[in-house]
C-alpha cells in the first residue's frame, strides 16, 4: 500500500528507516512510498518536473543523493535497482550519477562513508557505490569498498 504524497520525513522513518538527519520536508514533496510491481517490497518514487532535474529552488537530488534513509535494521544484501526513462535526444553529453548505496558497520557515524576520499578510519568501516554515465549508452561504476581504495570501472 502506498503512502499519501507528499511524503514527510516522519513518514519515510515509519516506512523504511530513520530519516531525521537527512534533508528537510522541501527535499521529500516530490517522493511518495509506493508497494514495489511485483509487491514484494516498497520503493521510493521522486518525480522531476517535465525538462528539470531538481524538484525546486534548492540544489535537489542532482547535487546530493536523496533520500538518505537509515534501515531499520543490519542488512547484509541490500538491492538498489533503478527504472528510467529518458526522452529521446537527451543530453548525457555532460554525464552524471544516480544514488548509490552507502553505509557503515555501526562503529562510526553514519555519514562516514564519503564516496572516494581515500583511506581513511571512517571509510574502513564503510562503503559507498554509485552508478554514473559519461554519454550515450557508456556507464561506469564507482565503489569504495570497505578497507580498500575506491575503484572506477571501465566504460561500458
Amino acid at each position: 500500500m502506498a503512502l499519501a504524497s507528499p511524503v514527510k520525513k516522519a513518514d519515510f522513518g515509519a516506512a523504511i528507516g530513520d530519516s531525521s538527519a537527512f534533508a528537510n520536508d522541501a527535499t521529500f514533496a516530490a517522493q511518495s512510498i509506493v508497494t514495489s510491481p511485483d509487491g514484494v517490497g516498497r520503493l521510493i518514487r521522486h518525480k522531476f518536473p517535465a525538462g528539470g532535474y531538481s524538484t525546486g529552488s534548492g540544489v535537489g537530488i542532482a547535487a546530493f543523493p536523496k533520500p538518505a534513509v537509515l534501515l531499520k535494521a543490519a542488512a547484509t544484501d541490500v538491492i538498489l535497482e533503478y527504472d528510467l526513462r529518458f526522452e529521446p535526444g537527451f543530453g548525457f553529453s555532460l554525464g552524471g550519477k544516480l544514488p548509490g548505496l552507502g553505509g557503515t558497520d555501526g562503529s562510526v557515524s553514519d555519514g562516514a562513508p564519503s564516496g572516494g576520499n581515500g583511506l581513511t578510519t571512517s571509510v574502513d568501516h564503510g562503503f559507498s557505490s554509485r552508478l554514473m554515465w559519461i554519454g550515450p549508452g557508456a556507464y561506469s561504476w564507482a565503489n569504495s569498498p570497505p578497507n580498500s581504495s575506491p575503484t572506477t570501472t571501465s566504460p561500458v
